[in-house]
């Protein structure tokens, strides 16, 4: 079930609270925000890496294969092995090393020179900042090659979505639609938590299922989300709960009702929507 609420945010007044409705809300409507994972939110780090530059074009092949071969880059697989030197259009920078050691320089690289000749090619190994973390977005992935070229295989749905270009009109309007309905159930409540949620099935725009929280009832795990759930799985032979009279007449008079249909699939609200007032509990 894909959390609608809980994936974007509203425009709603001052009366309304993210936890609470107690006055008259106001949708504005425009193409909702999407809250995602903080990862596609962080800023920039760098990391220090050694890089040496490549004396000898020709070369590059060789030397790439045996640092390569010697000093995998298992951290920052992100990276490109070689770039241009940005300073001195002729030269090559190749990564070396993603760790900084201090005893690099004496130990690692004095062997590697050694016992490979081709390494008489490059440079001495000096220290360069470059990002840390792969993109994943084309923000991040702007912000990274400043400092060195790396992979980016962008994601056009993160990219939609972060730019709220996601939904079109008509899918922006149905939103709104459902979530008045959410809000409507909230503040139908006779209970003083003023919590609405509806279950939409987003192939025919069909209401599943509606419920405002019952907390303040019997039970204090009937949150209005919890208990839409188990009305769909009332409908569809199982639910775990029995109402008391309040609360039943509570849901019927407020028309929380549930529409039966046919469902198919491994979770009984796979492939529904969730519309909710407030931060849902699941």
């Amino acid at each position: 079930m894909e959390e609608v609420s809980n994936c974007y945010d509203y425009d709603i007044s001052s009366s309304c609270s993210k936890k609470q409705f107690t006055g008259e809300p106001t949708l504005i409507i425009k193409q909702p925000e999407a809250v995602l994972d903080d990862v596609y939110y962080r800023s920039l780090e760098l990391v220090d890496i050694f890089v040496c530059t490549i004396k000898d074009k020709k070369k590059t092949s060789e030397i790439v294969k045996n640092i390569c071969k010697h000093l995998p880059l298992d951290k920052l697989s992100h990276l490109k092995r070689v770039k241009s030197n940005a300073n001195q259009a002729n030269e090559l920078q190749i990564i070396v090393a993603e760790n900084y050691e201090e005893d690099f320089l004496n130990n690692t690289w004095s062997d590697l020179c050694e016992k490979n000749p081709v390494y008489c090619h490059v440079s001495k190994p000096y220290l360069v900042k470059v990002p840390k973390l792969p993109p994943l977005t084309r923000q991040q992935y702007n912000n990274a090659v400043q400092y060195w070229p790396c992979s980016f295989h962008e994601d056009k749905r993160i990219t939609r979505l972060l730019n709220r270009s996601f939904f079109s009109t008509e899918e922006v309007n149905l939103i709104h639609k459902n979530m008045e309905e959410a809000i409507f159930v909230a503040k139908s409540s006779v209970y003083k938590l003023h919590i609405g949620a509806v279950i939409v099935d987003p192939k025919s725009d069909t209401i599943i299922a509606k419920s405002c929280d019952l907390r303040q009832g019997k039970h204090p795990l009937q949150h209005a989300v919890m208990v839409a759930i188990d009305q769909v799985a009332t409908v569809q032979g199982g639910g775990m709960w029995q109402l008391s009279d309040k609360s039943s007449n509570n849901l019927q008079k407020h028309s929380c009702r549930i529409e039966k249909g046919d469902k198919t699939g491994p979770y009984l609200c796979t492939g529904y929507d969730l519309y909710v007032t407030a931060e849902p509990c699941i």
